[in-house]
């Protein structure tokens, strides 16, 4: 899987601002890296053509693009 290299971790991995960066953010200019290893991924949203992925063994949320 393709996830943007951009990732909310922290205090600031909440559902609430990922779908707030998801709507905000300029996707186009972060680049994106192959990810195969990333377990616990379970899927919670597509907005705007963004698929917000909550990584529960790391306490992070990834972002990836639904078409890739």
């Amino acid at each position: 899987m393709k996830t943007y290299d951009f990732i909310l971790q922290g205090s600031e991995a909440t559902f609430k601002n990922a779908k707030n960066h998801a709507r905000g953010q300029d996707w186009q200019s972060i680049e994106q890296t192959e990810n195969n290893s990333l377990p616990y991924l379970e899927y919670k949203d597509t907005i705007n053509g963004i698929d917000i992925w909550y990584c529960y063994g790391a306490d992070i949320y990834l972002f990836t693009n639904e078409n890739d």
